[in-house]
């Protein structure tokens, strides 16, 4: 990695000088600002990938390609500007490390076309939780792989581990702040990380990911919320969740992340005495334990697939479209013993949620 050498760290204004009229070599940054034209250089290759992916070219346009990701690029840091290439990615780290921010992250993918793909964010680490947040996107190239919208995977320490993603939340919870008065960037950080750490961390967990694709993409809308319920009831810490509840906190479940059955249980939760509320994880163990029967039963259900209408159980269809479900959901919808599945599903989740509620 290049620098550019700027001004001599140290200065003294005479011989009598003393330790105080020294200048600090650091100095303040903007990372956002010192980010645009590295944000600007990933936007303009992406817009030719793109170009090349659907329409074709000639060999000039992945001339450009390599041209691009190989000019270098400044980035003013905290000792001094650093000149980053796209294809080097140790450039890019250390350049993010002078910014002074070490939440800054970015992850370089490549598709099956052999092009990158980048993934800029800012992380919060709480080496207290299961998982680290994503609180906030800088920039995400179209076409970056991601099956589960709740969850990325990132490279952290020659280690790679999912990261709860809030960030798609940091909009809708800045706008629904401003109701009230104008806020401070500050205030968004700090609701999205305590429902991260007492809400989200509890909630979501890899293993619901064929529960969370076929709630998604089959529109199993009570079945997810009975989902997360029942895992915040189970793995949450709700005398500590208590005692975070506040306005903003509950309006989050109905303007930005609208969810009835949690909403409904929050609620509930502030003026719960003690004895009840140690009673809730036992009944939502028994309550999982109908609700994942249920659900395989559901998993069991055959449907006729294909021209040539061959018997298939659902979960097959699950597993053998696992990242293409979008695609299968059209198909099945219009399926008679699907649709009667669904419905025995999202009726016994209502159930479940209304028994959990009382």
């Amino acid at each position: 990695m290049k620098k550019v050498e700027v001004q001599q760290a140290y200065t003294r204004e005479g011989p009598s000088s003393s330790f105080l009229n020294l200048k600090s070599p650091f100095r303040d940054v903007d990372a956002r600002a010192s980010l645009d034209d590295l944000i600007r250089k990933i936007e303009y290759y992406d817009s030719l990938r793109i170009k090349l992916e659907m329409q074709g070219g000639e060999i000039q346009d992945l001339e450009r390609i390599v041209h691009v990701l190989r000019s270098p690029v400044l980035v003013p840091g905290r000792f001094g500007i650093n000149e980053v290439v796209l294809e080097d990615q140790q450039s890019l780290r250390i350049a993010l490390m002078e910014l002074g921010n070490f939440d800054l992250h970015l992850q370089v993918r490549r598709l099956e076309s052999f092009m990158p793909v980048y993934y800029l964010c800012r992380i919060h680490r709480d080496f207290w939780a299961e998982y680290a947040l994503v609180v906030e996107d800088l920039y995400c190239s179209p076409g970056y792989p991601s099956v589960d919208e709740r969850f990325v995977r990132l490279m952290i320490g020659a280690h790679e581990t999912y990261h709860i993603r809030l960030s798609p939340f940091r909009h809708g919870a800045a706008k629904m702040l401003m109701k009230d008065s104008t806020i401070a960037e500050g205030m968004v950080d700090e609701l999205l990380l305590k429902l991260g750490r007492f809400v989200f961390q509890a909630a979501w967990h890899e293993d619901q990911r064929p529960a969370f694709l076929a709630a998604t993409d089959f529109g199993l809308k009570d079945f997810k919320e009975a989902v997360e319920l029942l895992y915040i009831c189970l793995s949450g810490e709700l005398c500590e969740l208590r005692s975070e509840l506040n306005p903003p906190f509950l309006q989050f479940f109905v303007d930005v992340y609208p969810h009835q059955a949690l909403h409904a249980f929050l609620q509930r939760l502030i003026n719960l005495e003690g004895g009840a509320l140690t009673e809730i994880p036992q009944k939502a163990l028994k309550l999982y334990s109908r609700l994942s029967l249920h659900f395989s039963k559901f998993l069991k259900t055959e449907v006729s697939w294909g021209n040539r209408n061959v018997t298939i159980p659902l979960y097959k269809l699950l597993f053998g479209n696992f990242s293409r479900l979008d695609t299968v959901w059209p198909h099945l919808h219009k399926k008679d013993l699907f649709r009667k599945a669904t419905r025995a599903l999202e009726t016994e989740s209502q159930n479940l949620i209304a028994e959990l509620l009382k």
